[in-house]
Formats: structure tokens, C-alpha cells, sequence
């Protein structure tokens, strides 16, 4: 039995939440041990990431829960709303590296990191790669706002770690001491870039965003392979919430059909829609259609607000 999307991501919430937590001990291991206040700032760094982790895997189970009674379209804002968290965090990164970079592009100085600080970086790199390789693959089959946001994180502690041995080898080769703030910088934008999208994704899925020209071509497929009983659509209304969406529309047909007749149309209708849009609910309301030799008249008391 495949896994559910829900299931894959809380999965990649637990890897995170676990290669945090193996970070943060091993730094905070060998820096009691060495004596080393930059693994001990390091582990407090990973000890961040383990809470941001912690946050984030509480907001995946709750996306996953079911609707209830007090929440009839489900939890999937929860991961909206951690991403949201999560935008802010790597923008404040981001930005607290483009002004040390800045700082150190006016003052270069490659600072050697201690022996046990680099095999340190060198274990925390390939644990780092790995999460990072299986987030991008859970983001591929899911498509989850949260687990981008905190790939965007760790994708963040990966190049500063390769930029501190990247720079600190070629300092120690060619003395070029500007070539770390210059990468830092160019890093620190990624990260920025990369932040305002998750915040612009997750501000529109909380601000309930339109999605309408994501259907707009199937449903006039539909109406348009079920003419003369249907006739056409209006008030196209969509949103999102986590993996879930929400497709409503009046579909408008002719007055003399029976409710049998219309009822069976709704329902292929629907079946189609949803076989092609398999983590949307959709709801149609009809309207009945006056059709004469003189045109067709809606019989709604309200006029079309969307197409």
C-alpha cells in the first residue's frame, strides 16, 4: 500500500526533526568536550532548527486532520500559517548574512575554523545533504508549502557550511580572502528570493487566492460536451487549504429538465472533474435557463458575479 501524501510529509517533518536533533548533540557533545565556543554557538544554532522542526512537524499533523464539525474545510491552513513562520525565520537569516558579508567585504578576514569544528561541518554537510535530497523529493510529490519552507532552511545551513570550507581553502591556497563575503552575499539573496515566495504562497492560500485559471478549461470542456442540457457557468469561485482545494460554480441549464435528469448530469459531471482533480472538492449549483427563439434568460435572482 503506498503512502498517503500526509503520511509522506509528516515523514519528511520527523527526518528533519531528527537530523536537528543528532546536530545539535553532536556540536553540543564536541564543543563541551573541545572547548570550542563556535560549536557551542553552532549547536545552539541546531537547537533552533530542532524547535523549528518540532513547529513544523505539529503543523503537518495538524494539516492532516480531518473536517470536523468546527472546521468543515479541514486543517490545511496549519501548514500556511507555519509557513509563514518559516518565511520570516530565513529572511531574517538571509538578511543577518548579506550584512555580515557586507561587513566582511569592507574588512576581509578568513577566520580558520578549529580541527574538531571541521570534521564537525564535514558530518553535519552529508547529514544535511541527505534531508535536503529527501525534501526535495517529498516537495515533488506533494507539492507541501511547509516542507519547501523548511527545505529552503536547511538548503540555508547547507551553503554557509560550504561556503566556510570553500572560503577557508582558498584563503589558505590564494590568499583571496574577499571571495567568502562575495558567496555569502550571493547566498543571502537566494535565500531572500526564496523567502518571499513561500511568504507570497502562504499569504495567498490564508487570503484564499484564486485558482480559477487552473480550471477554467476543464469546466468549459464539460459544458461544452454536454451541450444543449448544459448551457453554460458562472460565479467561479476557488481556494486552497494545504493540499486541498475548493472548486464551486453555477452551472446553468435549461428550466424543463427533471431533477432526475439534472442530478444525473451533476453527477458525471462531478465524477469527471473530480478523476482529473483528484484533491479538490467540488460543489455546483444550477440555474435554471429559459431558452426561446429570442435567446436564453437566466432565472436566477442574482446576476453572474464571475465567469
Amino acid at each position: 500500500m503506498n503512502p498517503s501524501s500526509n503520511q509522506i510529509k509528516i515523514l519528511a517533518g520527523v527526518f528533519s526533526l531528527v537530523t536537528a536533533g543528532l546536530l545539535a548533540v553532536l556540536k553540543l557533545w564536541v564543543g563541551v568536550s573541545q572547548g570550542s565556543l563556535a560549536l557551542l554557538a553552532s549547536a545552539l544554532d541546531s537547537g533552533l532548527d530542532f524547535l523549528t522542526s518540532s513547529v513544523n512537524l505539529y503543523a503537518l499533523h495538524q494539516a492532516a486532520r480531518p473536517a470536523d464539525s468546527e472546521h468543515r474545510y479541514g486543517y490545511g491552513k496549519a501548514e500556511a500559517i507555519a509557513g509563514l513562520f518559516q518565511s520570516l525565520l530565513v529572511a531574517v537569516s538571509g538578511g543577518w548574512i548579506l550584512f555580515h558579508a557586507a561587513r566582511h567585504f569592507l574588512k576581509p578576514k578568513a577566520e580558520i575554523p578549529e580541527i574538531s569544528s571541521l570534521y564537525v561541518m564535514l558530518v553535519s554537510l552529508v547529514l544535511t545533504t541527505f534531508l535536503v535530497l529527501y525534501q526535495r523529493s517529498v516537495i515533488r510529490k506533494t507539492g507541501s508549502l511547509l516542507v519547501s519552507a523548511d527545505h529552503l532552511h536547511y538548503v540555508s545551513d547547507l551553503l554557509g557550511n560550504l561556503l566556510v570550507l570553500l572560503s577557508v581553502a582558498l584563503a589558505m591556497q590564494t590568499g583571496w580572502d574577499w571571495v567568502d563575503p562575495l558567496a555569502g552575499a550571493v547566498v543571502s539573496l537566494y535565500l531572500l528570493k526564496g523567502a518571499w515566495e513561500i511568504f507570497k504562497k502562504s499569504t495567498d492560500i490564508l487570503m484564499d487566492r484564486d485558482l480559477s485559471h487552473e480550471y477554467r478549461d476543464s469546466i468549459l470542456r464539460v459544458v461544452k460536451g454536454r451541450s444543449p442540457q448544459v448551457l453554460g457557468y458562472h460565479d467561479l469561485r476557488t481556494r486552497s487549504a494545504g493540499e486541498r482545494r475548493f472548486l464551486e460554480f453555477h452551472l446553468e441549464m435549461p428550466k424543463n429538465l427533471t431533477l432526475e435528469e439534472s442530478h444525473k448530469i451533476l453527477d458525471s459531471i462531478l465524477d469527471e472533474l473530480k478523476e482529473e482533480f483528484p484533491y479538490t472538492e467540488v460543489l455546483i449549483h444550477p440555474d435554471p435557463v429559459e431558452v426561446n427563439r429570442n435567446g436564453r434568460t437566466l432565472l436566477d435572482r442574482e446576476a453572474p458575479r464571475f465567469y
